[in-house]
């Protein structure tokens, strides 16, 4: 089987100051671009068994965050400017047996491969010498980008079939991308 999820989300960014002003509010429109799964199963003949193998890039959403906002820094960027390099999808090896004709139990393993990776803002000011924290030329940079990290998990499941409905019920074993990320700084002038 083949699909695709098209997610349209859209975010705004106010930044409201300690003294209760705000900043001009930064739009993200998406960036439109469908996620796959692929899929295919079988039972290879045997009588009570399914097996099945996917390649699924897990539902999320890219926004395009702007650098400025009416001429003047945009107020999200202490936070993100750009999630630029970053990628994740897994491939899902599964199997399914059926004990009796209404219990069904699944596990299935996920290999996971994914890069994070972004773009931020930071602000030099140290309050001494600086009186603008805000100021352009306080502030820099910061790229990092993490990856590519492997990783694999298993899901376990079940599913019970009554006369009018079924009832089921699945767990994840808990996983994460981590390891040693690459910075680039960009100091202020």
């Amino acid at each position: 089987s083949f699909d695709l999820t098209m997610p349209l989300a859209r975010a705004s960014f106010t930044r409201f100051m300690p003294d209760g002003t705000s900043s001009a509010t930064a739009h993200a429109p998406p960036n439109v671009v469908p996620i796959p799964t692929i899929a295919y199963s079988d039972d290879f003949g045997l009588k009570r068994w399914g097996f099945g193998v996917g390649i699924i890039v897990p539902p999320a959403y890219s926004l395009g965050w702007p650098s400025e906002v009416n001429g003047q820094p945009a107020p999200q960027r202490y936070s993100i400017l750009n999630a630029n390099g970053s990628v994740i999808g897994s491939l899902s090896l599964a199997a399914a047996y059926r004990p009796i004709d209404r219990l069904s139990l699944g596990v299935s393993l996920y290999i996971t491969s994914g890069r994070v990776g972004g773009e931020v803002a930071v602000s030099a000011c140290d309050y001494a010498f600086c009186s603008q924290p805000e100021g352009r030329e306080w502030e820099g940079r910061t790229k990092f980008l993490l990856g590519t990290v492997v990783t694999a998990t298993a899901v376990f499941g079940a599913r019970y079939d009554f006369d009018r409905f079924r009832i089921g019920g699945s767990v994840q074993i808990r996983s994460r991308l981590g390891g040693d990320a690459q910075f680039d700084v960009r100091l202020p002038d």
